[in-house]
């Protein structure tokens, strides 16, 4: 039993059996020595108490919010209405074509078709093959169902995995699309939390829709942009086709079933703000701490780019590298938030001449001008409807 978490049920065996021993002996029975048969007796009776009561504790913990998993976590969420998001199967359409000959027959759905022999894809329904020369406009399934199954493009030819007669070619008319991966569970955890009533108003109502679309929509975020003018600002996962996404959102965000009539809402991707990050940390020579810094950087530009709004902090990057044990961080020249500048407006034209050696100064100093200003490395807020995207490099030193 796990004494750091919360429990509603104590199924400590060693308390349980102290309990037991002192209601046998305030009964009258005498001590019990180990091997005694009563006490045999009460040991196997201890083993069904405990695994009953953590069966117990178990199944009210599975009806909370913060311990429910898996499948128990579904239900908890389908109670708040907000259903899980299940792996979809992406879909192709295919235009098959067979030579004339034989005898007519059915070639059934589930027929399994391949372009690469490694992933596989399904005829969605049953093919009549009149035994000559057609064509045929079908749609097939990828087996596997997540994003995997996108990858199959336009013009790409599938072959049947069983020989087919009178086939001549299968070939995909349109890029495989619709395939989407399960909704993370932790994801789902907190989508469950910020749900709630299924009419739109509030900042928080307008976020947990969007984020009701896809697993796609990695973040949301409402703005009140006035007069009754809403934006509605996402993150969509690498490779998802945002296009797709922002109109799936615009349709939950529909004044019929959502959002109130008044409101105009606009859905766009957010904003960028571009930023690089260059640091140094020195390890003690030995320390193991600096195997974990690939990771540790993974974790800062998932944390620090995938939330709307979020201020670009280089110094929680700092912190994550001296947990693994740095004696030094340094945040090296270049590091921040990178921002254009404005065009100056061209000088005046000179209309005496000047001597050649300013000419060439001025010449050297346009030449130098650069399209960014340097960027500094502090803490600094972004607009409520953008996210930082950036670069971030660390050299690792061992003394």
């Amino acid at each position: 039993m796990d004494s750091t978490e919360l429990h509603y049920v104590n199924y400590d065996p060693e308390k349980t059996w102290d309990e037991m021993m002192r209601a046998y002996i305030a009964a009258g029975g005498d001590i019990l020595w180990p091997g005694d048969e009563k006490e045999i007796l009460l040991r196997s009776v201890l083993a069904c108490t405990t695994a009953t009561m953590a069966k117990v504790d178990n199944a009210i913990r599975m009806a909370t919010w913060r311990y429910a998993t898996g499948e128990y976590l579904k239900v908890y969420g389908e109670n708040k209405e907000c259903k899980y998001m299940e792996a979809v199967e992406a879909t192709a359409p295919v235009t098959i074509t067979f030579r004339a000959g034989g005898t007519p027959k059915t070639i059934p759905a589930g027929r399994m078709l391949t372009a690469d022999g490694s992933v596989i894809y399904l005829l969605t329904e049953d093919i009549q093959q009149t035994g000559t020369a057609q064509t045929v406009n079908t749609t097939v399934q990828c087996q596997i169902a997540g994003t995997i199954g996108n990858g199959l493009n336009a013009g790409s030819q599938l072959q049947f995995v069983e020989s087919v007669d009178g086939f001549i070619s299968a070939i995909v008319s349109e890029d495989a699309s619709g395939g989407m991966d399960a909704e993370d569970m932790e994801a789902y955890r907190e989508r469950i939390r910020t749900s709630g009533p299924g009419i739109a108003g509030s900042y928080r109502m307008y976020e947990s829709l969007a984020l009701s679309v896809s697993p796609q929509v990695t973040d949301a975020k409402a703005v009140n942009e006035g007069a009754g003018n809403v934006g509605v600002y996402i993150i969509t996962a690498s490779g998802a086709n945002s296009d797709n996404l922002i109109s799936s959102v615009v349709g939950v965000l529909s004044p019929e079933t959502a959002r109130p009539l008044n409101d105009h809402v606009t859905v766009a991707l957010a904003d960028t703000v571009p930023y690089a990050l260059y640091v140094r940390a020195t390890f003690s020579t030995g320390n193991n701490g600096q195997n974990g810094v690939s990771d540790a950087v993974a974790a800062y530009q998932a944390w620090q780019e995938q939330k709307i709004g979020r201020a670009f902090d280089p110094f929680n990057l700092i912190a994550r590298l001296y947990s693994l044990g740095a004696e030094r961080v340094e945040i090296l020249e270049g590091s921040g938030i990178i921002t254009e500048t404005e065009e100056e407006p061209a000088a005046e034209e000179e209309t005496e001449e000047e001597p050649a050696a300013e000419e060439e100064q001025e010449e050297s100093e346009e030449e130098a001008e650069e399209e960014t200003v340097a960027p500094q490395a502090v803490y600094t807020s972004i607009s409520e409807n953008a996210h930082c995207v950036g670069t971030v490099e660390v050299t690792v030193v061992s003394v």
